[in-house]
């Protein structure tokens, strides 16, 4: 029988202009180190997490006020910062709990938005692959079968 990876679920709440992880008391013994220094290293990711999430939605900001288009690209690099933010905490032995109500709690981004950015980075891996200028509003209803295409080098712009 394979071995079953198992994560402590915690969650962040905010305290002042930093972040505090809490993690269920029945599953502090799965922490691999340190619950506390496992904990602290944890608000760290999230909270980096955050800061680059501000910086990218000050980007966005400024494509709308250009009235620009999300181009594809940008969308996926949400996207990236939210999977590097997950595989940070998973290297920690922990998982966020609601990560798109917190990210839309923290961050002011909406779930469903935050969902799209996140399944265009799961199924394209390099942002190369990603044809330049491609607006976010022409594959916003077809991302997952857009990102499998486009993974595959299979897209074709129409």
């Amino acid at each position: 029988m394979e071995d079953r990876i198992t994560y402590a679920s915690v969650a962040f709440r905010k305290h002042g202009e930093t972040y505090l992880g809490s993690v269920p008391m029945g599953d502090l013994a799965l922490f691999p180190k340190d619950p506390a220094e496992t904990m602290r290293a944890a608000a760290s990711v999230y909270q980096t997490a955050l800061a680059e999430i501000s910086r990218w939605q000050a980007d966005a900001h400024a494509l709308r006020q250009a009235k620009t288009p999300l181009p594809v690209r940008k969308a996926w690099e949400l996207g990236d910062i939210i999977h590097r933010m997950n595989d940070g905490l998973a290297e920690l032995g922990c998982l966020l709990e609601n990560p798109y109500d917190h990210l839309e709690q923290h961050a002011g981004l909406p779930s469903k938005r935050i969902s799209g950015f996140v399944t265009l980075r799961r199924y394209v891996p390099n942002p190369e692959l990603i044809p330049e200028g491609l607006p976010w509003n022409r594959i916003l209803k077809t991302v997952k079968s857009t990102g499998l295409a486009i993974a595959a080098g299979s897209y074709e712009a129409s």
